[in-house]
């Protein structure tokens, strides 16, 4: 990691060498998850789980009418203030979370959070590409994403045992180291610069009309034929870990709150090697049998999950963790390296909105599974679905669609 650091930013000029460092340390603070291995016991303190997944859907509908508007500020009025803007409700919400004394407040500070990811989604990546672009260098950008991508998972897996730990101690301690780490992401953002010579500002003024731009750039032929192996990636692995999904598996292997922290640890380990050796990954496949391959190993780890493993479903999980961690930076490349300055993070945006909204309503049965004590079924559900769904599609668009070149 401190290797690609060091060949990145070797002979970067002063502003993008700032951008790059600042970039890498924003994105790892965004990583910090003391309560990965908790929130599912914690939530459950204040609500059962089919009112948590309504909850969790009705978060989700906030961050989805708010994913395509804020890209497209971020795009009209610059990503540094949509970052900016994103990481203070952050730490509003996270406050506000961190001091819940019923459901009511775990839905306002959730309603502030996701409010604030739906600012920070895309233009993060969108401003650091610009600012490549602008000095000839987003060649680099493979190996900035994977680097960055490397010290994320490294900060998630510290965090998560520390917070799996801290749990123990006193319930509150996670989600308050939280409110902490979001208040110094917020104070760094401001040292963020704006790309001015290669960023294009949108030139329209916002209507509804303009909430579709995102769509219509999906559209082109040289991103239509990711659109659908993408999107089941990202709608597998949102429901896997914003859901229920991720601690249910867990459980089920017989991990709870201070075992779930350990492995998801040790899974980062993993994770970390795998998103460093993206650029070798598409050198030796191309991206669209790439995803393919992805999707159907996070499939197979949803189907598999059913099964009773012990402590060695860890490689189940591994299974999901691995090729999720590593299609996410894979698909944050093909569509910055596809798509024009001024619909980049707009772009992006709609991408999450497509992966999220599915979550609605499976995140509401999942619920009620679990409450029924069916999860297993639902995992298996979900696999055989969108791995035939997939497959089934992704054929029909490689025979009458070329591959851009």
């Amino acid at each position: 990691m401190i290797n690609g650091i060091t060949l990145l930013t070797s002979n970067f000029p002063s502003k993008l060498k700032r951008n790059v460092f600042l970039f890498i340390i924003l994105k790892s603070l965004n990583s910090v998850w003391f309560v990965e291995a908790v929130w599912f016991f914690y939530w459950s303190k204040f609500a059962n789980y089919f009112q948590i997944g309504i909850m969790l859907s009705i978060l989700t509908v906030v961050w989805l009418v708010a994913e395509i508007p804020t890209g497209l500020f971020a795009d009209k009025f610059g990503r540094k203030l949509s970052v900016n803007i994103g990481l203070l409700c952050h730490v509003v919400g996270a406050f506000i979370i961190f001091s819940a004394q019923s459901w009511l407040y775990l839905f306002i500070g959730g309603f502030i959070e996701n409010f604030g990811r739906a600012f920070i989604s895309g233009s993060l990546e969108a401003l650091v590409y610009d600012d490549l672009k602008n000095n000839s260098r987003e060649k680099d950008y493979d190996k900035l994403i994977s680097t960055a991508s490397q010290f994320s998972i490294a900060t998630f897996a510290i965090t998560v045992l520390i917070g799996g730990l801290l749990f123990a101690v006193h319930f509150r301690l996670p989600h308050f180291l939280m409110f902490i780490n979001f208040l110094i992401a917020a104070i760094f953002s401001f040292w963020l610069t704006e790309p001015v010579n290669s960023f294009k500002k949108l030139s329209i003024n916002l209507n509804r009309q303009h909430l579709f731009i995102g769509f219509k750039q999906l559209q082109l032929p040289k991103i239509r034929p990711y659109l659908i192996t993408a999107s089941a990636i990202l709608i597998l692995y949102f429901l896997y870990d914003w859901g229920f999904s991720k601690p249910a598996m867990a459980v089920n292997f017989g991990f709870f709150a201070q075992g779930q922290g350990l492995i998801y640890m040790l899974m980062s380990v993993v994770n970390i090697y795998l998103v460093g050796s993206l650029h070798v990954f598409r050198k030796k496949v191309n991206d669209l049998e790439g995803l393919n391959r992805l999707v159907i190993i996070i499939c197979l780890g949803f189907i598999l999950s059913i099964f009773k493993f012990g402590y060695f479903g860890i490689l189940i999980l591994l299974l999901i963790e691995g090729a999720s961690n590593l299609a996410e930076p894979w698909i944050s490349t093909i569509v910055n390296k596809n798509i024009d300055s001024e619909f980049r993070a707009t772009t992006l945006s709609t991408m999450h909105f497509i992966s999220k909204t599915p979550f609605l309503i499976l995140n509401i049965i999942a619920g009620r599974f679990l409450d029924l004590g069916y999860i297993n079924y639902f995992h298996l559900i979900m696999g055989l679905t969108f791995l035939i769904a997939s497959q089934f599609i992704s054929h029909i668009y490689k025979k009458n669609i070329k591959l851009p070149v």
